[in-house]
């Protein structure tokens, strides 16, 4: 991927972000964004944590952003996030944690306080793919201004997220690709009623960029309310040379 270079003011203060793959699920997603994301640190843990090891995180102080990805239904995984959440709590370091399934009985096992948000997806692909888009939204160059706070405060604005995405082509590439995102996230049970707070990137080639973000914002106001936090950016993708690839992760 031909990306552009971190270009903003903070371009020396790059969003620090790892991902720990849980058991065998995770280990496979960490191994995807290893080899396809950039400039983000990966780790596994496949076998579970002898008892009392209680700060099983291979991050850094540094980190502001960790992806804690698993498959809650392994027999192991509960027991090791658990003790991740706890570690990167006392880190003080934001979490989100990524996975096919939500068990209501472990969450709801966790204090409040501590319960970071979790992020639903079906396949190893979906993960890396959601990983990738947070990274690319923080770490390169978008003609759109992107807050590092902003995303931050979006991923903390809701207890579930949806991840979707597609691809189009055609002159209303941007419109297209951003209408049928969205229609993905809301073919389940989520109300576009219940959202909260939305990260969106635009992939495609640099000629007539700025064209298909305009198509992509105007499509906007028929998913969210203008009251509801929203970043949308394009990054540089020469190989996506006649389509649009559209990612988007929505929060409630």
């Amino acid at each position: 991927m031909d990306r552009q270079p971190f270009l903003t003011e903070d371009y020396n203060l790059p969003m620090h972000i790892s991902a720990v793959g849980i058991g065998q699920f995770g280990s496979c997603c960490t191994g995807l964004i290893n080899s396809y994301a950039e400039n983000i640190c990966c780790h596994e843990i496949l076998t579970p944590q002898e008892e009392g090891y209680c700060n099983p995180l291979p991050v850094q102080d540094k980190d502001s952003l960790l992806f804690l990805i698993t498959d809650l239904r392994q027999s192991f995984c509960p027991q090791v996030l658990t003790a991740c959440i706890e570690a990167a709590a006392s880190a003080n370091i934001q979490t989100v944690v990524i996975g096919p399934d939500i068990p209501l009985q472990y969450y709801s096992s966790l204090p409040i306080n501590l319960a970071p948000p979790y992020c639903v997806v079906t396949n190893p692909i979906s993960a890396m793919s959601l990983v990738s888009l947070v990274n690319d939204l923080a770490n390169t160059f978008s003609f759109v201004g992107i807050d590092h706070g902003d995303i931050k405060v979006i991923l903390s604005s809701g207890d579930q997220g949806v991840f979707a995405s597609s691809e189009a082509s055609g002159p209303d590439r941007g419109g297209r690709g951003f209408r049928q995102a969205f229609d993905q996230l809301y073919q389940s049970e989520n109300s576009k009623a219940d959202c909260r707070g939305a990260i969106a990137c635009l992939y495609g080639a640099a000629a007539n960029h700025f064209e298909y973000y305009q198509q992509a914002l105007t499509e906007r106001e028929s998913y969210f309310n203008r009251d509801i936090n929203l970043v949308l950016g394009f990054v540089v993708d020469e190989r996506l040379s006649d389509s649009i690839r559209v990612t988007v992760l929505a929060m409630h």
